[in-house]
């Protein structure tokens, strides 16, 4: 069943009105999912799928989470008077083969995204969960603090919504981290690992120094590695990396298979430019980092998972900082220009050659 969406809310109405009164579609279940085909909209509307409401959706949704998206309260009323879950969900990977599926499209998010009080709470009277979550860790609440809006989150928490310390950090809320921490300190981990993941350096400095944890190898490495992961909006990770080493934690911490952060930056970072790639690190480099040193798993350095990866700017980077081409006890198997070479990356085995690399 295709349904057509329109941007006015009296042709949307009309829609959900026939479908359901006169053609008897379900709403709870997944029959009830509205496919949107991209040649049923216009070129403009086709233009804001990218950038508004149906950028959620792409080709995937259910009435009342579009509905709710829109801010249609008659038309979410209506659905709901005919059994619409509040809490519906579906899973979601924007078509991207590297990204496991996520559960989105939870109703009382995109009402409190909207700020709009009355939405939110005709969904909460009707069962929303005011702790459901977008993209599986993204609650209402915290949608609700990034916009500032007091009078939504009374209404979540009048209603049981929790406060998480991990949500307040990711969204750069720093008072209430600082409350939280007074109150459970055991929450550290938490709220630093979630600052870090997020961006968030005024939080990653303050949990440092007002609580000064002490760690294992293991949770210092994660939090450094979250911090490189790709950019987030005009957020980068260098200045959180910076703030962790000037609490006197090594750039040279292990990982699984005894990995550096300096192999790191070409292995899962894999939607970073490579500038950015070079500037990580640059900064594990200025800071200790060893440059040869090997993982347990494919016994190789950070020049040869560069070269293996296809990475030539960070390769060529390396090299410039005095990266060895070739060490002793390399394998065979697990030389550099190996690497290079049984991935195709004729460009990147020739630049290797010409710094003395030999098989």
């Amino acid at each position: 069943m295709w349904l057509q969406v329109r941007h006015t809310r009296k042709i949307v109405f009309k829609h959900c009105d026939r479908f359901i009164r006169k053609k008897h579609i379900p709403v709870v279940s997944s029959d009830a999912a509205i496919d949107i085909p991209s040649h049923t909209l216009s070129p403009d509307e086709q233009a804001n799928a990218q950038c508004g409401p149906l950028y959620y959706f792409q080709t995937y949704a259910y009435p009342l989470t579009i509905a709710a998206c829109y801010g249609y309260i008659d038309v979410v009323r209506l659905l709901l008077e005919y059994g619409a879950d509040p809490n519906a969900t579906y899973e979601y990977n924007r078509h991207d083969p590297n990204e496991d599926f996520i559960e989105i499209g939870a109703p009382l998010w995109f009402a409190v995204e909207k700020d709009d009080h009355a939405l939110a709470e005709l969904l909460i009277e009707s069962g929303a969960e005011v702790n459901t979550r977008l993209y599986a860790w993204y609650p209402a609440t915290l949608n609700a603090d990034g916009y500032k809006s007091e009078k939504m989150l009374n209404l979540l928490y009048r209603h049981g919504a929790t406060q998480n310390i991990g949500d307040y950090a990711q969204s750069g809320n720093i008072a209430m981290v600082a409350e939280l921490l007074g109150e459970h300190p055991e929450k550290v981990l938490d709220a630093l690992g979630n600052a870090a993941y997020m961006k968030q350096p005024d939080i990653v400095e303050m949990v440092l120094n007002q609580y000064k944890p002490v760690l294992t190898e293991e949770p210092w490495f994660q939090a450094l590695y979250d911090a490189m992961r790709e950019s987030i909006a005009d957020r980068h990770g260098v200045p959180v990396m910076e703030a962790i080493f000037e609490y006197g934690i090594s750039p040279n911490v292990r990982g699984r298979e005894n990995h550096t952060l300096l192999q790191r930056t070409k292995i899962e970072l894999m939607r970073i430019a490579d500038e950015e790639r070079v500037s990580l690190a640059r900064c594990l480099l200025e800071r200790g980092a060893d440059i040869d040193a090997k993982d347990d798993g494919l016994q190789s350095t950070a020049l040869g998972w560069a070269a293996c990866y296809g990475r030539k700017e960070l390769v060529t980077f390396l090299l410039e900082r005095g990266a060895a081409v070739n060490l002793p006890d390399d394998e065979p198997w697990a030389t550099t220009l190996s690497r290079a070479e049984n991935q195709g990356h004729a460009d990147i085995a020739d630049l290797l050659r010409s710094h003395g690399a030999t098989t």
